[in-house]
């Protein structure tokens, strides 16, 4: 029985090999029945279809059974546009591919309109050489421009005492006369907002044809900020919560616009403990700057005489303001609370008291008498030209040299 059992599996082995055999023959027959026809329509190059060649390319590339030249395409990759230059932006632009050719290289320099403001550092004035001194002055910037440049000559050697022709800017444009008799121009003026910011006033670019024109003509020029009629917005601007913000707008506006100094002029309604901590401030955030500016303050109606010796340390000097009548009282009430007549200025009012030689005068020599710091004309447009009288004076008696710093 064992014996029949064995005998059942080896034939069903031997017929399960067979069945095998049979099938991969099947497959074998069927896969050689059908031939292979080569395809070359249309190619010069590449396979067949069967496995085969259709052709080869002495030179390039086969692409879709065509040959192509061996053309290199560039790959550009460009950078982020620089910052406006002079009225120009740049980039680097790569072929990642290197094939040196420019072939579509996209632009690398194109015009662009933002503003670029000058930032001017200056050495040291040079020895005194034949009655002259020199500087160097260079833009940190490179805005590739001379816009708002400070002066790089001045006379040396000797100095007169301040000559200031005030210069609104509702008014004309200054005239040579003017700089033939002044060496400090107050340029009026820019206006106080009560959240500490400036606007209003001269625009830019008054501003920067006045300063340049000053200073092509070896003057200096000094920024007024506010003037009658701005108590509100400086009470606002000077408070604790906006100070710094005012400083440090004022501060932006003396630098990028070229000013030799700042002229505080808070009138009316005055908070005399806030004007006094704004005057420090300004002393602080101006002296950071290269050259140091010059700090003024006009000294007028609200503004008290304590309050006036109390900045004296911190400014250059005390304009007077006195425009209606003479320099006396005013100068008597500075120097009893303390403020030196080498810092207290004489203010002359052109349109009113101050309208003949003779009254000019009178009021230059009290200058000179008293050792005082100068005088301040008010205003630019008073002037009758060449031949008014009373500049003719002030040449005379003050000079017509620099101003001492």
């Amino acid at each position: 029985m064992l014996d029949k059992m064995k005998n059942k599996k080896a034939q069903n082995l031997i017929a399960l090999i067979i069945l095998i055999v049979i099938i991969i023959g099947i497959i074998f027959l069927i896969s050689h029945s059908v031939p292979c026809t080569q395809n070359c329509s249309g190619k010069v190059c590449g396979d067949d279809g069967c496995g085969g060649s259709c052709g080869g390319c002495t030179s390039g590339s086969c692409s879709n059974g065509q040959c192509v030249s061996g053309t290199c395409t560039p790959s550009w990759q460009c950078s982020s546009w620089s910052t406006c230059s002079g009225g120009t932006q740049t980039r680097t632009c790569t072929d990642s591919n290197n094939c040196g050719t420019l072939t579509n290289k996209p632009a690398t320099s194109q015009t662009c309109n933002t503003i670029c403001n000058p930032s001017w550092n200056c050495g040291s004035w040079s020895v005194c050489n034949s009655g002259t001194q020199t500087r160097t002055c260079t833009d940190a910037n490179n805005c590739g421009t001379t816009v708002s440049k400070p002066a790089t000559i001045q006379s040396c050697g000797t100095c007169d005492k301040w000559r200031i022709i005030s210069h609104p800017s509702w008014t004309a444009q200054l005239s040579q006369y003017h700089y033939d008799t002044f060496n400090i121009i107050f340029d009026f003026n820019i206006e106080p907002q009560s959240d500490g910011s400036v606007s209003g006033g001269l625009s830019s670019s008054q501003s920067l044809t006045n300063v340049n024109l000053a200073h092509s003509n070896n003057k200096l020029i000094m920024l007024v900020v506010g003037g009658w009629g701005y108590g509100p917005e400086f009470t606002g601007a000077t408070n604790s919560a906006n100070r710094a913000k005012f400083v440090q707008q004022l501060t932006d506006k003396v630098h990028t616009l070229g000013y030799d100094g700042l002229v505080f002029d808070w009138e009316e309604d005055v908070n005399n403990a806030n004007l006094v901590q704004t005057i420090k401030d300004l002393r602080t955030s101006l002296n950071a700057l290269n050259p140091k500016p010059l700090l003024m303050l006009d000294w007028c109606c609200d503004v008290t005489a304590n309050s006036a010796k109390q900045v004296e340390p911190y400014v250059d000097s005390i304009d007077t303001m006195d425009y209606e009548g003479s320099v006396n009282s005013a100068y008597n009430a500075l120097i009893n609370a303390g403020v030196p007549a080498s810092k207290i200025i004489n203010g002359l009012g052109f349109y009113a008291y101050v309208n003949s030689a003779s009254r000019t005068t009178s009021e230059v020599q009290f200058v000179l008498n008293n050792n005082m710091k100068g005088i301040e004309v008010w205003d630019s447009s008073e002037i009758t030209g060449t031949s008014d009288p009373r500049t003719a004076v002030i040449r005379n008696l003050l000079g017509t040299g620099p101003a001492c710093r």
